[in-house]
């Protein structure tokens, strides 16, 4: 976004930049051409990145900088590793101002964004609006059935419960869900089943 303005202001319609930077994801995901997935935790950022670039009349390159050159004390480092070393320790004598303020904004360069209760979703847009949107209704629906009352509903750990089912084995995440739902193959169930 500075460049964009600075551009505008002095009326710049060609030259190149060269971006550098450690963190070899972060490049590859703002410089590729592919679509930017919804699930990508800073899809804000990367999609206005995009934008912007696409709209820029300069040539933009990128190269990555190994990071941590400087703990080797005799080794040379060229103009990209020096500036990287400025950049890291910057950043990390701004942390403790950046960690209390709030992580949510709008992003100069992005086309859209969405928010909720004052708050930005920034990534897995799909399961955080399913959750938005049909949350209170699922609770609810789990409540009226007597399996779960509501103050047990608000005090499970749903991402970190989300987060598992993922992680383990089909069979065992099925397990889970029926041994929760009270579907296992026992008492009134097995009488309904005529077993």
């Amino acid at each position: 976004m500075t460049v964009k303005l600075l551009v505008e202001q002095h009326g710049i319609t060609s030259g190149s930049i060269q971006v550098a930077c450690d963190g070899l994801s972060a490049l590859n995901m703002v410089f590729s051409d592919a679509t930017v997935s919804l699930d990508e935790p800073c899809f804000d950022i990367i999609l206005a990145s995009h934008l912007l670039l696409q709209a820029s009349p300069l040539a933009w390159n990128h190269i990555h900088v190994e990071g941590h050159q400087d703990d080797d004390p005799f080794k040379p480092l060229d103009q990209c590793v020096l500036l990287n070393i400025v950049m890291d320790k910057t950043a990390k004598a701004f942390l403790p101002i950046a960690q209390p303020l709030p992580r949510t904004y709008q992003v100069p360069g992005e086309p859209w964004s969405i928010w909720y209760k004052q708050s930005k979703v920034q990534h897995q847009f799909d399961s955080t609006l399913r959750a938005i949107i049909h949350g209170q209704q699922a609770l609810a629906n789990w409540a009226s059935k007597q399996q779960m009352s509501a103050i047990c509903i608000m005090n499970v750990y749903w991402e970190a419960t989300g987060r598992t089912m993922k992680e383990v084995p089909q069979h065992t995440a099925t397990f889970i869900s029926k041994h929760s739902a009270g579907m296992c193959g026992v008492g009134k169930l097995m009488k309904r089943w005529k077993l």
